[in-house]
């Protein structure tokens, strides 16, 4: 499932990004995309609703240990895909626009706030950043692509 919403997402930005896309097109991959961004979310509950104690059940503390390395393995994709397909969306809405944005991928040691400093002229516009992106405070992960407001 979670690789056919990461196909999902390949695709979606191929078709946004070709000169050729109609109106139509973007409508069908913004579909596409809000489906697998439905898709996304239910696959997080589920996991968020996985009991801990139920990954404890085989004595072999090897195979515990996989099944938990697994499911931190299965919450990284979901946050990148999540990340993937709000990038993509915002390609459809600049197509829609006729807006040009700006992305930003995040370098470690990197904040909002010295992004918004960076591009928007002052630390304290990071909050126009995460409302751009659905972000809350706190660390993006390295590598996600975020879109910049254009400045105020």
């Amino acid at each position: 499932m979670v690789v056919a919403v990461s196909g999902t997402v390949a695709t979606a930005v191929t078709v946004l990004r070709t000169p050729t896309s109609t109106t139509a097109d973007v409508g069908n991959v913004a579909s596409a995309m809000t489906t697998a961004a439905a898709t996304i979310r239910q696959i997080r509950r589920d996991l968020d609703a996985t009991d801990v104690q139920a990954l404890q059940i085989w004595e072999d503390a090897a195979i515990t240990i996989e099944l938990w390395a697994w499911e931190r393995a299965c919450r990284r994709a979901m946050s990148l895909l999540e990340y993937q397909l709000q990038a993509a969306g915002a390609v459809a809405a600049e197509l829609l626009s006729g807006r040009q944005e700006t992305y930003h991928t995040v370098r470690t040691g990197e904040t909002l706030q010295s992004i918004a400093q960076t591009y928007l002229g002052s630390w304290s516009e990071w909050q126009r950043i995460a409302a751009a992106n659905g972000l809350k405070a706190g660390p993006v992960p390295v590598g996600t692509t975020i879109i910049i407001p254009q400045r105020s």
